[in-house]
């Protein structure tokens, strides 16, 4: 009689295929979650740029019970300048204040394809019983970054 015990070396066919399959699901959720996530990361850089100016505004706003009316002039003593590219920053192009103190986030044209050139808002809200000023975040009426994109503050 033959020893029935043989030993198996390496996969079989099926195996492997399954492995492989396994990996490709895989792969199919995480890489485009991986780009939302390095998108949503480039727009919360933008912040870095933009927290001066929500200061400027906050100070304005403590000392003139008031929400600036977004002239430069408003604002200068801040050290806030009126040209939106003078607080251009990495993947920011320009940043200007609206007539409602709205803040307004324009991205370069360098900037990853989903967020060039798009923008997004920061709206002040003054609270007039305390006189805190809060910002909200959101996409800009016309040519906005994707809402998933946009910072949260």
């Amino acid at each position: 009689m033959q020893n029935m015990k043989t030993k198996s070396a390496g996969f079989t066919l099926i195996e492997l295929m399954i492995v492989v399959a396994i990996i490709g699901i895989l792969a199919a959720v995480a890489i485009p979650q991986y780009r939302d996530y390095t998108l949503r990361a480039e727009s919360s850089n933008s912040l870095a740029a933009v927290r001066p100016i929500q200061l400027a505004i906050s100070e304005f706003a403590a000392r003139n019970n008031a929400l600036p009316d977004g002239t430069s002039s408003d604002l200068t003593e801040y050290g806030v300048s009126g040209t939106g590219t003078d607080h251009a920053s990495g993947n920011v192009g320009s940043i200007t204040v609206d007539a409602s103190a709205v803040i307004l986030i324009t991205f370069a044209a360098s900037a990853p394809n989903d967020l060039a050139t798009l923008t997004y808002e920061i709206t002040p809200t003054l609270n007039a019983t305390t006189g805190a000023v809060s910002f909200a975040a959101s996409e800009s009426a016309s040519g906005g970054v994707d809402l998933k994109y946009v910072p949260k503050l």
